[in-house]
């Protein structure tokens, strides 16, 4: 417990320096230790002295999620956009989401996916590197939380529609939407109608006419979470355009 309180206390100075290194190395071990406690506690429940430790890993490691959650989504927000602050802010998420899963409440879980999907799809200036960091972080969380079926779809498909002159911000939301819900019948019907005005579609040609690549992205995320209706629909709608497109530029 002596050796936790150092780690907790040397986690906390490195988030205040930006110690990315210091921060990574304790959040590992934090992970490390939260893990073997768990293993420890299955294989003998009745040792108190491991329930204490499991308790006292659980409480310490809420604590650091909240710290460092809070710390991360602020340099996201800042746009730092050097190669080597990318790969250490996504090794330091990849960790806080396995702490996540091991650790933390479904409630405040869900309260963690709300703030980093907020900053996702609103923060100006966020729609690379950031993007790609909350995306990665959302999609490893999001199983963690509670009910998501039933108050992220709504929330997620508002943002489709105001985020629709944001491409990466757009594709981003659309990939995490196919990642995160059940892929219903109706979801599935709504989810076309949702994109299509981002194809600026024809209803004459029944085509789309613009960001082509984007689309065909989303279908092939849809088809890796089995959305296949959804999938066969904006394909089908793809290969319309690319035939439109063909023939244009031979009349032209």
């Amino acid at each position: 417990i002596q050796t936790l309180s150092r780690c907790e206390a040397v986690l906390l100075e490195s988030i205040e320096r930006e110690a990315y290194t210091t921060m990574i190395i304790c959040t590992r071990f934090l992970n490390e230790a939260v893990s073997l406690a768990s293993l420890k506690q299955g294989m003998d429940p009745m040792d108190i002295d491991n329930d204490a430790l499991g308790d006292t890993l659980r409480e310490t490691g809420a604590r650091l999620i909240r710290r460092l959650h809070s710390a991360e989504m602020l340099n996201i927000v800042q746009a730092k956009r050097t190669t080597h602050f990318f790969h250490q802010t996504r090794e330091i998420f990849r960790l806080l989401a396995r702490l996540v899963s091991l650790v933390q409440k479904p409630d405040e879980t869900n309260n963690l996916f709300r703030e980093a999907f907020d900053i996702m799809t609103r923060v100006p200036g966020n729609e690379n590197h950031g993007g790609q960091l909350l995306l990665a972080y959302l999609s490893s969380i999001a199983p963690h939380c509670r009910n998501l079926d039933e108050w992220f779809p709504e929330k997620g498909f508002t943002r489709l529609q105001d985020t629709k002159q944001s491409v990466a911000t757009f594709v981003n939301t659309a990939i995490l939407l196919l990642r995160t819900v059940a892929p219903t019948d109706e979801i599935q019907r709504r989810f076309v109608d949702t994109i299509r005005p981002f194809g600026a579609w024809n209803e004459m040609e029944e085509a789309f006419e613009t960001n082509g690549w984007q689309l065909y992205v989303i279908a092939r995320e849809a088809g890796a979470y089995r959305w296949n209706w959804m999938m066969y629909t904006v394909l089908q709608d793809l290969v319309k355009m690319v035939n439109l497109a063909t023939a244009n530029t031979f009349v032209n």
